[in-house]
């Protein structure tokens, strides 16, 4: 039998290939532009995403403050692939205000008791999950078929397998919900993050419902929807343990694919 680490590994090197290659509607819409974040809004954005400490720059007095914030923004352009000037630009600001997942960027993994730097893998390779909530979005059918496609993605790359069993009682619990949704990470409405998830095992799947969620179609989703099969295969990701990539192609790239430049 492979081993756990192994299938971990698997998953990683997987991560980096398994870009949108397999007919998801979102790769047929527009590119649409954004605009810029605020210079308030993008400074919390720098705290928010794991760029900076907040207790750090309130404690660094302002010359102490200027450099973390210095750092902070060259550290997000160099993740970001942008010229790594230090400076709050349009460039940057408009990076910023792209759609997005709710997981920070650094090596820290969202858990129940809050934010941890460590690596952490399931310790078996059959993984059931349940559906708690819905979209009134979709039909619950249409729901359903696009988690299970998520999951079928990882499977094809790695020995691992997944079930959908009765509400509550998976291992990975799938829900939809907006703004305060029952843990310590609120939504932000409309745009902004569209889902979030904890690394394992305290598997939880959350998708914005204050989004238009549309599922292969090209129409909606060239509009003002949101692809919920790309976003599932994302979060799906972290579900099994894996962070974010800076390869803007890859499916763990943080920013959702229908708004990169």
């Amino acid at each position: 039998m492979i081993q756990i680490g192994s299938i971990f590994i698997l998953l990683c090197v997987a991560s980096s290939i398994l870009a949108d290659k397999s007919g998801l509607a979102h790769g047929k819409s527009k590119k649409f532009d954004v605009k810029p974040v605020s210079e308030d809004k993008a400074k919390e954005y720098l705290q928010t995403f794991g760029y900076v400490n907040p207790t750090n720059l309130q404690s660094g007095g302002a010359a102490g403050g200027f450099d973390l914030l210095k750092n902070a923004i060259m550290k997000f352009q160099e993740y970001a692939g942008l010229s790594k000037t230090g400076v709050l630009d349009t460039q940057t600001k408009k990076k910023m205000a792209m759609p997005r997942c709710g997981i920070t960027d650094e090596p820290m993994a969202l858990t129940a008791g809050g934010p941890r730097a460590v690596t952490r893998k399931w310790s078996r390779n059959h993984i059931t999950y349940s559906i708690d909530s819905w979209t009134p979005d979709l039909p619950r059918d249409t729901v359903r078929r696009a988690i299970r496609e998520a999951y079928d993605k990882w499977s094809a790359v790695a020995p691992i397998t997944f079930e959908e069993v009765s509400a509550g009682q998976g291992d990975i619990k799938v829900k939809f919900g907006s703004y305060s949704h029952g843990d310590p990470w609120p939504f932000d409405g409309d745009g902004g993050v569209l889902a979030h998830a904890t690394m394992p095992e305290n598997g939880a799947l959350h998708f914005d419902d204050s989004e238009n969620w549309a599922y292969k179609d090209a129409d909606k989703i060239g509009g003002d929807y949101t692809d919920l099969l790309a976003v599932a295969i994302h979060e799906g990701g972290h579900t099994l343990g894996l962070e974010h990539s800076r390869d803007d192609n890859a499916i763990m790239a943080p920013f959702y694919a229908r708004f990169k430049n």
